[in-house]
């Protein structure tokens, strides 16, 4: 067993172990992992739904670069371990997709426009949810990551700019920050939205009342942003790699989406 990494009891699998430390986005433990188990990020698993995947895999679906990216430069050296990984990521042809997400913060711009009525509210709860339900946590961590680095212009360029460090969210209403796992998993949170808008100094859980249109339009668009960089991150692995794949419709058809609304005068 992996003593020392590993947390719960022996008869724990340590793929299963890794797989849900993809999923939480915990860099420095899955590197703590794969740089003395590698084989475990290709080991097959179970996931939420009961459908076979791997650690690997997981994070493709994710479009985590700080997960898939070091993995991959840490085992150039072994062929054995590289032939899997292009196997895997020849399989895995997937991945998350942002468009109800980006649908949402579309619905946002459009209904809460000078109104206050059943049907804002009922956009907050939309988009509060689909925050909670679509953002897996590599993307949570960037909105939460320390410094002005939430803006348009931003290219989140993964070798250029380090991985989230202790990414925190300041809840307004208790007057404190929280770890971004709270958002989540806290019920108190359920309600609330995590904005930020354009270089905003930390990501805020809010209520309805507390945050400006423009915020929420500012960060469907950085969100834009951020999902074509990693999707660009992915597609040029692929490309090394000789494995075509098409950029996915929702992601043309959510980009005019905010531009046309962009432009309508919201």
């Amino acid at each position: 067993m992996l003593h020392g990494i590993f947390s719960r009891k022996q008869h724990t699998d340590p793929a299963v172990e890794l797989f849900h430390l993809v999923n939480a986005a915990d860099y420095v433990q899955i590197a703590k992992v794969y740089e003395k188990h590698p084989e475990l990020m290709f080991k097959e698993v179970c996931d939420e739904n009961g459908s076979k995947t791997t650690p690997f895999k997981r994070a493709l679906y994710n479009l985590d670069t700080y997960t898939w990216l070091p993995f991959y430069e840490n085992i150039t050296h072994e062929p054995e371990l590289l032939r899997e990984f292009g196997k895997q990521l020849a399989e895995q042809e997937e991945h998350i997709h942002f468009g109800e997400l980006l649908h949402a913060y579309g619905v946002k711009l459009h209904e809460d426009h000078g109104n206050l009525n059943q049907d804002a509210t009922g956009s907050h709860e939309d988009l509060a949810e689909k925050q909670k339900t679509r953002l897996p946590d590599c993307m949570l961590k960037e909105i939460c990551r320390e410094g002005c680095s939430w803006h348009n212009w931003q290219k989140f360029d993964v070798t250029e700019f380090p991985r989230p460090k202790n990414p925190q969210v300041y809840a307004d209403a208790e007057h404190k920050y929280f770890d971004v796992a709270a958002f989540k998993a806290d019920p108190a949170f359920t309600v609330r939205l995590l904005v930020r808008g354009h270089e905003g100094k930390c990501a805020h859980l809010v209520f309805r009342q507390e945050y400006s249109e423009q915020m929420i339009k500012e960060d469907g668009e950085i969100f834009l942003h951020l999902f074509k960089a990693r999707l660009h991150d992915l597609h040029q692995l692929r490309k090394q790699w000789n494995i075509k794949a098409p950029q996915p419709a929702f992601m043309r058809e959510a980009q005019k989406s905010i531009s046309s609304r962009s432009t309508s005068g919201l």
